[in-house]
C-alpha cells in the first residue's frame, strides 16, 4: 500500500464526502452531522496559518486528515501544531494484521494478544 499526505489546495465535493464519511466514524454517536460547508474547507485552504492534510493510500483511499495550524507569538516566534488529527479505521484495523503479521513472523505473536 503506497502512502501518501498531501495538503488539501482546492475543494472538490467528492473529498468533502470522504472527510466527512471519516468524521462519522470518529463521533462517539456515529451519527452524520450532514454535509460539511464548502465555506469552511474555503477558509481552511485560505488561510495562511492552516493547513488540512490528507492521508491517501494508493492515490485514491483517504485515511487519515489532520490539520496543521501555526501559531505566532513573541516568544516561540512561529509554531506548527498538528491538531485535528483522525484516521479512517480500517486503517487500524490493517496496522493492526500487519503488525501481528510482523510479530508472528519473529516469535512475537502472543504479545500482542
Amino acid at each position: 500500500m503506497k502512502i501518501q499526505v498531501k495538503s488539501l489546495n482546492k475543494y472538490d465535493e467528492d473529498t468533502a464526502n470522504r472527510v466527512r464519511e471519516l468524521l462519522i466514524q470518529l463521533s462517539r454517536s456515529g451519527k452524520d452531522r450532514g454535509e460539511i460547508p464548502k465555506e469552511w474547507f474555503e477558509d481552511l485552504i485560505n488561510s495562511p496559518y492552516h493547513d488540512m492534510l490528507v492521508v491517501y493510500a494508493d492515490d485514491k483511499d483517504i485515511i487519515g486528515i489532520a490539520t496543521l495550524s501555526i501559531v505566532m507569538g513573541p516568544i516561540v516566534r512561529k509554531i506548527a501544531y498538528l491538531e485535528d488529527c483522525c484516521r479512517f479505521q480500517l486503517s487500524r484495523i490493517w496496522y493492526w494484521f500487519r503488525t501481528l503479521e510482523s510479530n508472528a513472523k519473529l516469535g512475537q505473536g502472543e504479545r500482542l494478544l
